[in-house]
């Protein structure tokens, strides 16, 4: 993970202020070039390529995801990849298992990961609506 990614989401996550480079963090915003790719609403994280599919774009989002999974090793494995020129999110279940593989959409998509619940939703709204793909939910824990 690039410097300037481990300190701008570091104190995204920890909702602090931080700016290195092109890429700052407002404790409430990740932005990279002027564009918010990151956002807190409660509990959940929302990340978002806003149109910009780059190599710098995931690498900002992936170290997000890296070092919330970190934090939190209920978060599943995830992470934002190219294949054939198409945007991907990649899903591992558990280590060593097969990644399960979902188009994202590099204008329109979001991925909402709830933080207290594990929950990860892969969105897509566009101005005639919103669609929810939920990819990943924690199993509640048997009642005693």
């Amino acid at each position: 993970m690039r410097k300037v990614t481990n300190e701008t989401a570091s104190a995204f996550l920890d909702r602090e202020r931080c700016t290195v480079g092109n890429t700052c963090s407002t404790g409430e915003d990740l932005i990279l070039h002027g564009n918010v790719i990151a956002s807190w609403f409660e509990d959940t994280i929302i990340l978002k390529m806003c149109g910009w599919p780059s190599v710098t774009t995931r690498e900002r989002l992936n170290g997000v995801l890296e070092l919330l999974q970190a934090q939190d090793p209920e978060i599943p494995w995830l992470r934002f990849a190219q294949r054939k020129g198409k945007q991907k999110l990649l899903l591992r279940t558990s280590w060593g298992a097969d990644s399960h593989e979902f188009d994202f959409d590099p204008d329109h998509g979001q991925l909402w990961i709830d933080t207290r619940t594990k929950t990860v939703s892969n969105w897509t709204v566009t101005p005639t609506g919103a669609t929810e793909e939920r990819i990943f939910w924690k199993t509640p824990e048997p009642s005693a």
